[in-house]
């Protein structure tokens, strides 16, 4: 089922409201994840952070948290909270694979955002977009094998390895983010803004079947 925030609520399709904040994120085993007041929630666990993302078993997040200093960095922790460590600096928006990669989205090689992947320890850094264009929001398919993303505010996917780049929807006057993957892999939820409103959209990931589902931000599924 497709859920998103709206009004301060995580909205579910069947119109249920599954807490109060924004920024959802269900694990593989069916636990929620989500932001509040600048900190992530899970259960009656809370923690600094921003734009949680599971680990395949459930067991780890990460998590983009922001510092005076260097700006937002990307974290791992356990569920609750507690064993928490900082793994690159400059970076945000972690999404993590069937296979233990992270995708995420840093400026650390210029001035525009790329698409970078990285092992859970923070080694083995690459750039999978490096172009002149702002490109963000990266998220793994179920499979792990494609990454859906956009680019200069349109939304792409591209093999894990950053290969095969495809737009998916192309755009004119407006913007897209947020893209998340249905369990099986054949629907993109993502977010369009136009003239000032936020719209949950869903396509297929060939660019086929495009429906508007509701208002609001920050799409995700059930699991």
């Amino acid at each position: 089922m497709i859920a998103w925030a709206l009004a301060g609520a995580i909205v579910l399709g069947n119109g249920h409201v599954a807490a109060r904040g924004e920024q959802p994120a269900w694990s593989n085993q069916g636990k929620l994840a989500y932001v509040r007041d600048g900190s992530i929630h899970v259960g009656s666990h809370s923690f600094a952070g921003v734009s949680p993302a599971w680990s395949p078993d459930g067991k780890r997040i990460a998590f983009a948290r922001w510092s005076s200093k260097i700006g937002y960095s990307i974290w791992i922790a356990r569920a609750d909270g507690s064993d928490a460590k900082r793994i690159v600096k400059n970076a945000t928006h972690p999404t993590w694979s069937r296979n233990g990669l992270i995708a995420f989205a840093s400026n650390r090689d210029g001035a525009d955002s790329d698409v970078w992947t990285m092992h859970p320890d923070g080694t083995h850094l690459r750039n999978l977009t490096p172009s002149i264009w702002e490109d963000a929001w990266p998220t793994f398919s179920p499979d792990g094998k494609t990454i859906a993303y956009t680019n200069n505010g349109e939304l792409w996917t591209m093999r894990a390895d950053g290969s095969h780049k495809h737009r998916v929807h192309k755009t004119v006057a407006v913007d897209n983010w947020g893209p998340a993957w249905s369990p099986n892999g054949k629907t993109l939820a993502f977010v369009v803004l136009k003239s000032g409103a936020k719209w949950i959209y869903t396509i297929r990931p060939d660019g086929t079947d495009l429906q508007r589902v509701a208002k609001g931000d920050t799409p995700t599924f059930t699991r």
